[in-house]
């Protein structure tokens, strides 16, 4: 075996810890820093934006994790009035996989919310972006969205409830009939005796010709609030229903 020079071990010596130390680190670094500049953060208000068809703003985002973003003062507003429609004061967006009861695996995000508010009044704008979802028009009708809040503020009038323990998910409905996708939400009124959630869902039928929706409440009983009846109004008008009675029915289709 031959005997390599002294300077010559030292170079490659030199050279291997810039290229396995110092180079590494830098970039790193760079990384680290890029990740924190204002540009990043007004680019994830862009793609959010274009990816909603709505005005997002954003405080601050983290990376905390590989996969894990923070987004803390969310805000998304009407991109034509600029009205605030909904705010969140931290939401976590976690990527991961879930398998279905078919045994099926696909991607999935998870988001925990804080500090949820919305007005009950402009729900027109957020219906056009729920639906365009159950179209698979935006969003990636592949990945489940499942959505956890602590508390869910709702203002209309002087008419103001807050909604806890609200579970909420989007995606295609796990049984074969009917084929589609499908939004739901579960929810608590706060110091309501109520046992057990007030649930709601909302299937994009794709078995009947043309498409159409079905929605389905279940109130398990309990009356249901004003703010609450102008949500289910906003997404569900009457005239897309078959029901006869004035207020929201237990199960509705249209």
């Amino acid at each position: 075996m031959f005997r390599l020079h002294d300077n010559t071990r030292r170079q490659i010596c030199v050279a291997l810890f810039m290229g396995l130390c110092v180079f590494p680190t830098i970039g790193v670094g760079g990384w680290a820093i890029a990740r924190r500049l204002p540009w990043n953060r007004q680019a994830e208000e862009a793609r959010l934006s274009a990816e909603l068809g709505l005005t997002v703003s954003l405080e601050s985002m983290t990376h905390t994790l590989p996969g894990v973003i923070r987004y803390t003062g969310l805000k998304l507003a009407d991109p034509e009035t600029g009205r605030e429609l909904l705010r969140c004061g931290e939401l976590e967006a976690t990527w991961t996989s879930m398998t279905d009861s078919q045994g099926r695996t696909h991607p999935a995000m998870v988001l925990a919310a804080r500090q949820v508010e919305s007005a009950a009044s402009p729900w027109q704008r957020l219906k056009e972006t729920l639906r365009r979802c159950l179209e698979c028009q935006i969003g990636h009708p592949e990945v489940e969205v499942r959505v956890t809040a602590d508390a869910w503020t709702l203002r209309e009038d002087n008419d103001l409830k807050v909604l806890e323990n609200v579970e909420a998910a989007i995606g295609r409905n796990p049984r074969p009939d009917p084929e589609g996708v499908q939004a739901q939400l579960a929810f608590r009124l706060a110091a309501s005796p109520m046992q057990r959630p007030m649930r709601m869902r909302i299937l994009r039928d794709r078995t009947v010709e043309p498409p159409a929706y079905r929605f389905d409440l279940d109130a398990h009983g309990n009356e249901v609030p004003p703010c609450v009846a102008t949500l289910i109004n906003a997404l569900v008008p009457a005239d897309e229903r078959t029901a006869r009675s004035p207020s929201p029915p237990d199960s509705v289709r249209r």
